[in-house]
């Protein structure tokens, strides 16, 4: 059967038992994501702090604030738009 989508990879067998599924995917050769974003990027919270000392992380993908356009340090909602922007750009390509 071909595959119904592009650039994902075509199983190619399944082993399953009571408590396990194993799935044998088409290997496809590319990057990582790790190799394209800054994954380790992190920093300690301080909710007193108005605006981040540093700003780090990769432009499109960061929350405005990490880079210096927002009124407030970066937060845990910071991380939630990281996501979101990684997984507009890993459907839509």
């Amino acid at each position: 059967m071909e595959n119904p989508l592009e650039n994902m990879p075509r199983i190619i067998n399944l082993f399953e038992s009571k408590n396990c599924l194993i799935v044998l995917e088409e290997y496809i050769e590319g990057i990582t994501v790790e190799e394209l974003l800054d994954m380790d990027v992190a920093k300690w919270f301080d909710p007193e702090k108005k605006d981040d000392t540093r700003y780090m992380g990769t432009q499109y993908y960061a929350a405005p604030e990490q880079l210096g356009y927002g009124m407030r340090a970066s937060f845990s909602k910071s991380d939630i738009y990281a996501v979101g922007m990684l997984l507009n750009v890993m459907i839509t390509g």
